[in-house]
């Protein structure tokens, strides 16, 4: 993998992509709410793209993005 500038400053690390995936079987009704829980604690503070996308069967893929802060207390 090729180093970006800023990391090569110092000035950030390697990007680290973290990606889950799972399948569900689809049960009979048409709603069914999910939790995620992410435990962030290991990442160093700064700014971070976090993405969810579902792609329901026989449909177009359907994304939701958020940049998030991390900052240290």
């Amino acid at each position: 993998m090729a180093t970006s500038r800023v990391e090569s400053l110092g000035l950030a690390g390697p990007r680290r992509d973290v990606r889950l995936e799972w399948q569900e079987v689809p049960e009979s009704v048409s709603i069914a709410p999910r939790t995620l829980a992410i435990d962030l604690s290991g990442l160093t503070p700064g700014r971070y793209l976090l993405e969810v996308a579902v792609t329901p069967p026989g449909a177009e893929m359907v994304r939701a993005r958020r940049e998030i802060t991390i900052e240290r207390p």
